[in-house]
C-alpha cells in the first residue's frame, strides 16, 4: 500500500471543502429562487389589488350617482302623484259645492 504524500491529503481536504461549498451555495440559491418567487407573487398580488381598488373606487362613484337619480326620480313620482291628489280633491269639491245662485247643489 502507497502512502498518501502530503500534496494528495491537501488536495483531497480542500476538493472535500470545495463540495460542502458548493453544497451550501446550491442550497442558497435554491433559498434565494424561493424568496424571488414570493416577492414576484407578491407584487403580482399588489398589481391586482391596485386593480380590484380603481374597479371599487368606480363603483363607488356609480353607486353615488344612481342613489342621487333615485332619490330625484322618487321626489319627481311624489310631486306627480300630490298634483293628481288635488286636482281629484279639487274636482270632488267641486262636485259638491253648493251653488251660491239657486242655493243648491249643481245637477
Amino acid at each position: 500500500m502507497k502512502m498518501a504524500t502530503e500534496r494528495e491529503l491537501t488536495d483531497a481536504k480542500l476538493e472535500a471543502v470545495e463540495a460542502r461549498v458548493e453544497a451550501r451555495l446550491a442550497g442558497i440559491e435554491g433559498k434565494i429562487d424561493r424568496i424571488l418567487d414570493r416577492v414576484e407573487a407578491s407584487v403580482t398580488a399588489a398589481g391586482e389589488a391596485k386593480e380590484e381598488a380603481k374597479l371599487a373606487k368606480t363603483a363607488a362613484g356609480n353607486t353615488k350617482w344612481n342613489i342621487l337619480f333615485t332619490g330625484l326620480t322618487v321626489l319627481a313620482l311624489l310631486l306627480a302623484m300630490w298634483a293628481i291628489w288635488n286636482q281629484g280633491m279639487e274636482l270632488v269639491a267641486g262636485m259638491f259645492s253648493v251653488n251660491p245662485t239657486s242655493g243648491s247643489p249643481p245637477q
